[in-house]
C-alpha cells in the first residue's frame, strides 16, 4: 500500500540513506502547500535544507575524503551553501570531519 505514496521513492531513499537528487527534491517540492514553502533566513525552504543535510550525510558514507567542490557537484547546491551546511553539520558534531 505504502508504494502507492505519491512520494515513496523520495521516502524510500531517504529511509536507505541514498543521495537525492535537485530534481526529485523539486518534484517533492511542487507537492507541499504554500505554507510549507516558506523561505528560511538563508533562502532556503525546510525542505531544501533539511535534503542538503541528508545528501551530505549520504555522500559522508560513501567518501572518506571529499573536496568541497566536488561534494557541492554531487549535492547539486553552490559550494558557499555546501560549505556553510558541512560546518554547521561538524560544529553541531551530526558530521564527523574537518575543512581546510
Amino acid at each position: 500500500r505504502i508504494s502507492t505514496v505519491s512520494n515513496y521513492e523520495i521516502l524510500k531513499k531517504v529511509y536507505l540513506e541514498r543521495i537525492i537528487k535537485a530534481h526529485e527534491v523539486k518534484q517533492w517540492e511542487a507537492t507541499l502547500q504554500d505554507h510549507q514553502k516558506a523561505l528560511m533566513p538563508d533562502g532556503q525552504t525546510v525542505l531544501q535544507r533539511a535534503m542538503l543535510q541528508h545528501n551530505v550525510l549520504a555522500v559522508s558514507r560513501i567518501y572518506k575524503n571529499i573536496r568541497i567542490e566536488d561534494l557541492s557537484n554531487v549535492v547539486e547546491v553552490p559550494i558557499k551553501q555546501t560549505e556553510h551546511a558541512a560546518a554547521a553539520m561538524i560544529s553541531e558534531k551530526r558530521l564527523a570531519g574537518t575543512i581546510d
